[in-house]
């Protein structure tokens, strides 16, 4: 299986970092949820890195990315994206992004439809989005400051039997910072958590699916609601139902509907 390797690009005047299976053929960017990190698609990069060149970015404030004080919407972190792909010499891209990564992928096809190829949204679809309803899904840990052990007991009392694997868990902690006294704390800012969030109630995606010009998978849940706002040729793909983030509960089938996607419409 094709490893990782961890890098930086420096653009502006911040730092990010990102996941780079190689590969070679079209370049992928798998763009993560709001307070995770690239480590969330580590688990599907390795699975498409035989047929394109892929790699996962830490988006501003996240992960091992810089954390400025300010910038945490949608449009700037787009900016960041495609600032990112010129550092890294990249004119094209298929951007997959899943839950609020997948924003910043539809954003990204409207401000620059030449550059992305193809559009791969992972979770329930551009709906509505209510701030309390988000503040509630991502809300930091009810005890920041606890300790690594007892914060890895209730990853694992909170998925299912016999999923958490040392390779799943380390996708999940890598979103958290373990300080010397083995406590753990979020490493997406708390000012950064709160501004996304309230950017992402406020996010109208309607009018750029109307105007998307370029391939979309959108790959959900089977409990999942679909946005009535997708475009008709949209193509949707249903993966069983997962407790936890699909690109870490069903990498594999959601690989498979990514290749077949690909192959089909790209």
């Amino acid at each position: 299986m094709t490893v990782a390797i961890d890098k930086t690009v420096t653009v502006g005047n911040l730092r990010f970092h990102y996941r780079d299976w190689g590969g070679s053929g079209p370049v992928i960017v798998l763009l993560h949820d709001l307070g995770a990190s690239a480590h969330s698609w580590d688990l599907v990069g390795p699975l498409l890195a035989g047929r394109q060149r892929v790699f996962a970015v830490d988006m501003r404030g996240h992960g091992l990315s810089d954390k400025p004080e300010s910038g945490y919407t949608i449009a700037q972190c787009t900016k960041d994206l495609l600032a990112v792909l010129n550092g890294l010499q990249t004119k094209k891209a298929i951007v997959a992004g899943h839950g609020w990564g997948a924003a910043l992928g539809l954003q990204a096809a409207a401000q620059a439809p030449k550059r992305v190829v193809a559009l791969i949204h992972v979770g329930a679809g551009f709906g509505p989005r209510n701030q309390a309803d988000l503040e509630t899904a991502y809300a930091p840990p009810d005890q920041p400051g606890m300790f690594a052990s007892a914060f890895r007991e209730r990853l694992i009392a909170g998925s299912p039997h016999g999923l958490m694997t040392p390779a799943v868990e380390a996708a999940l902690m890598a979103s958290c910072v373990i300080d010397e006294e083995d406590r753990v704390f979020p490493r997406l800012p708390e000012n950064a958590r709160r501004a996304l969030i309230a950017d992402w109630a406020a996010f109208q995606p309607a009018d750029l699916l109307k105007h998307l010009s370029c391939p979309l998978l959108v790959a959900v849940s089977q409990g999942d609601t679909l946005s009535p706002t997708l475009p008709d040729d949209a193509v949707v793909a249903r993966l069983e139902d997962a407790q936890l983030p699909l690109p870490l509960q069903r990498p594999h089938g959601l690989a498979g509907h990514v290749q077949q996607f690909l192959q089909e419409h790209v």
